[in-house]
């Protein structure tokens, strides 16, 4: 990410850590003490099926998602990222903990939330979650690993080391929202030179 921010690139380097906690933050208008620790393939999988309890379905999620603001997305960002302590009374007692977003995504600011709500728009963000939920634990694997923008335009950047080459999950990625949604994915193969004597 620092050779992009040379070139006035601004983003995030955590494959999809940065779009998927932006997600979150969009998906609840606040969120409770288990939906901020939890991951958003879970929260996601856990609305889709009422026997599992949530007060929320999918459709709510989505609809949350759509109408969401940067102050929303600012109060669960910190909220995530805080190491509290973060307390649930329930009828059966209190727990605790200090978890943060950034155990997972060190790095990870809420500046770069704001600025990939911006730039993508409501309407992108909602139809990349839409396709998200159809299969959260598939389609939580397999992003890019740089999340950059500049001058208003969105790239998706997988760096592969000289011998590497997609992943399965990586191919779905792109079949599923690259190619259907139009973004602008890239592959930048690194490569090696060769110092003569």
């Amino acid at each position: 990410m620092s050779h992009f921010n040379q070139q006035g690139w601004r983003g995030f380097s955590g494959e999809g850590g940065l779009l998927l906690t932006l997600i979150k933050a969009m998906s609840f208008q606040n969120l409770g003490y288990d939906e901020r620790t939890r991951y958003i393939e879970a929260l996601y999988t856990l609305a889709a099926d009422s026997r599992h309890g949530r007060p929320y379905r999918v459709a709510d999620l989505l609809s949350n998602l759509a109408n969401a603001n940067q102050h929303q997305v600012a109060v669960n960002f910190d909220h995530m990222a805080s190491r509290g302590p973060h307390v649930e009374h329930t009828s059966w007692g209190h727990s605790s903990n200090t978890s943060s977003v950034l155990d997972v995504f060190p790095g990870l600011e809420r500046w770069m939330l704001l600025e990939l709500l911006t730039v993508a728009g409501s309407d992108l963000l909602h139809r990349i979650a839409t396709i998200f939920a159809t299969n959260p634990y598939e389609y939580r694997r397999g992003w890019p690993d740089i999340t950059m923008w500049r001058d208003g335009q969105l790239r998706f950047v997988e760096v592969k080391a000289p011998g590497d080459s997609l992943g399965k999950s990586q191919k779905v990625i792109a079949q599923m929202f690259a190619i259907p949604l139009g973004l602008d994915f890239t592959l930048l193969d690194v490569t090696t030179t060769r110092t003569l004597p």
